[in-house]
């Protein structure tokens, strides 16, 4: 709705290939330089201001001016080679050029203040995880994967077989510390290698960092389930993934987080969250506030041992519905398939 655009004969003609547009501002999710803060806060939300301008197309030339993604984002850029025809430029003086320029809006959590906690906790934003005005950007998602998914000629489902890939996060080090992980991640992918066995689907395994950014999309454009740890790799991974598709997060221990999962559900995705049988399911998207850093673990509290069996039992189901025998299976969506086997809460509790 803060997209700034004036009238140009060439957007009406169609003709794009000398059209340039320099993009500013920024917003809350700027603060981090990690792979989600990067997909939903701006690689989403230029997608978004494009798209409400009505100037999104492949051979547009696009120009981003603000200091904030030269100091922590520049390794994202390669991620625009899925909607562009050419890698966008880092121009801090686009903005004072003649032509078109469109600001960020901030998101409404912010409104250009500055919050403090107790007041954060009275704003609707943080009263329920559906509240999220994240998810007005998360409803673009079908429309975003349909433009990649053709440009990078990923195939339908129908014509593959069922993919499942399970991300690994990486493990300990003296230079990382323990990080966030599953300590018993050999035993999750074995059983998942069993299961997909058994139901002619197909299991893929990576740390999707080992990967370049256009390689890890295509691995993702045309995977069904997604299973792994919390992290960026499920909370920006699943932009890539088709409707209908199915994500299970593995959270911290005592860790409720559906800001993730909400973006998820809206574009169309079956989300399943599962915790240790001590943690309470959230209705919030992130306790305690946006600003709140107390919310997700530390050190070796990070890494947890989970019970797949929930998870699985579900993903049996799924695949009992979806595979007749034959490569690609039946044309029902992994969502549909799990409907009636998980419901609408932020959470399922594992029987340990």
């Amino acid at each position: 709705r803060n997209a700034i655009a004036a009238s140009d004969a060439r957007v009406a003609s169609g003709n794009f290939d000398r059209l340039s547009v320099c993009l500013l501002g920024r917003n809350e999710l700027m603060r981090s330089n990690a792979y989600w803060h990067f997909a939903q806060g701006h690689f989403l939300e230029t997608f978004r201001a494009l798209q409400l301008a009505g100037l999104y197309n492949p051979k547009l030339r696009v120009s981003f001016g603000d200091h904030q993604f030269f100091r922590s984002w520049q390794q994202y850029l390669p991620y625009y080679l899925t909607l562009f025809d050419t890698l966008p430029e880092l121009d801090p003086h686009c903005g004072t050029a003649t032509g078109r320029v469109i600001k960020f809006p901030y998101f409404d959590m912010n409104d250009g203040k500055r919050h403090s906690l107790s007041y954060e906790g009275q704003l609707a934003e943080f009263t329920r995880a559906s509240n999220s005005s994240l998810l007005q950007s998360c409803r673009l998602l079908p429309a975003l994967q349909s433009i990649v998914a053709t440009r990078r000629r990923a195939r339908e489902r129908h014509t593959r077989p069922l993919q499942i890939l399970y991300v690994r996060r990486g493990n300990w080090s003296a230079a990382s510390g323990p990080g966030r992980r599953i300590v018993n991640s050999n035993e999750v992918a074995s059983r998942l290698q069993e299961l997909s066995q058994q139901h002619g689907a197909r299991l893929k395994q990576s740390s999707l960092n080992k990967l370049s950014p256009l390689e890890q999309v295509d691995m993702l454009l045309e995977t069904d389930v997604l299973v792994s740890y919390h992290g960026s790799a499920l909370g920006a991974g699943h932009f890539w993934m088709a409707p209908g598709s199915v994500v299970i997060e593995f959270e911290p221990t005592n860790v409720r987080y559906c800001i993730f999962a909400s973006c998820g559900a809206v574009s169309g995705k079956t989300w399943i969250e599962s915790t240790n049988q001590n943690t309470a399911l959230a209705q919030v998207w992130k306790p305690g506030g946006w600003r709140y850093k107390q919310y997700i673990c530390k050190g070796h509290g990070c890494m947890r041992k989970v019970d797949p069996g929930p998870v699985l039992h579900i993903l049996g189901n799924v695949f009992h519905r979806l595979l007749s025998g034959s490569p690609g299976g039946s044309s029902v969506s992994p969502a549909d398939a799990a409907s009636g086997f998980a419901n609408d809460t932020c959470g399922t509790r594992e029987h340990n």
